[in-house]
């Protein structure tokens, strides 16, 4: 009983100072609202992302036929739209004028980059077509400082060569062993993926190894100083704009407390 106790104090206790400036929130395919109608990946999540101050967004990458690169997440548009259209399988005109919601590459580097940090996740191979136009849609931006590239498949990223190996992060839906493997024998820049999956062992060592984590699906207040407390690097959330607001006043209030015990 006692141990539990002190395990859920802990968990509710808040996190040290350094911890606190370290970890950053992602807007996971930005912070979109459908109660408001701001769907998922679009213009609007991202801005509103941008406007509460949330440090990163996620958001995914496909291809329409004539290689353009749109930020959407499935490989079809059914399930956000009325009109179910195979991304790859029509033209950017023609997918603009159908669903005008969806952006471009393009539109969100120009709108957000340097302003926020870009998690981009690669969903389907790319050729060498592909890799020279998401170089040259990039190049304004650093890698690692201004963004990093994600993906569920190491594969995908093997072929992307214009951005060294620190700027890929290895992401998975189901258990950690493989891309933790996989992360380190490449000095990848790090691993993300649901925070259950976490032990604090495997976060250590990849910690020691210079390597970020990024844990997703943080929603609660518990939770999110749990991993706080665990070094966490990255919250992928789908609550980015009240996770930011939380931060906030956990950071104000520690800052306070610090400036109360200063003697002068």
């Amino acid at each position: 009983m006692l141990p539990a106790v002190i395990a859920e104090l802990w968990m509710f206790s808040e996190p040290h100072p350094t911890d606190l400036e370290k970890v950053k929130i992602v807007a996971h395919r930005g912070a979109h609202k459908s109660s408001e109608g701001i769907l998922e990946n679009t213009l609007p999540a991202f801005d509103r992302a941008l406007d509460n101050g949330v440090w990163g967004v996620e958001f995914d990458i496909r291809w329409t036929k004539d290689n353009v690169p749109v930020v959407h997440h499935d490989a079809s548009t059914g399930r956000l739209f009325f009109e179910d259209i195979i991304l790859s399988e029509v033209s950017f005109k023609e997918l603009r004028s159908r669903v005008p919601e969806i952006p471009t590459l393009h539109e969100v580097v120009q709108a957000y980059g340097k302003r926020m940090h870009l998690m981009i996740e690669i969903k389907e191979p790319l050729n060498e077509i592909h890799e020279r136009i998401l170089s040259s849609h990039l190049e304004a931006l650093s890698p690692v400082e201004d963004f990093h590239i994600l993906s569920l498949h190491e594969d995908l990223l093997r072929g992307i060569r214009f951005v060294p190996y620190e700027t890929f992060i290895l992401v998975s839906t189901w258990g950690l062993g493989k891309i933790s493997t996989q992360a380190l024998k490449q000095s990848y820049g790090g691993i993300a993926g649901y925070y259950g999956f976490f032990t604090k062992s495997l976060m250590t060592m990849h910690i020691q190894a210079g390597q970020g984590i990024g844990v997703g699906q943080v929603r609660s207040k518990r939770i999110f100083h749990r991993e706080i407390r665990r070094g966490a690097d990255w919250i992928f959330t789908n609550h980015a704009v009240q996770l930011k607001e939380y931060l906030d006043r956990l950071r104000q209030t520690r800052n306070k407390c610090l400036k109360f015990f200063v003697f002068k």
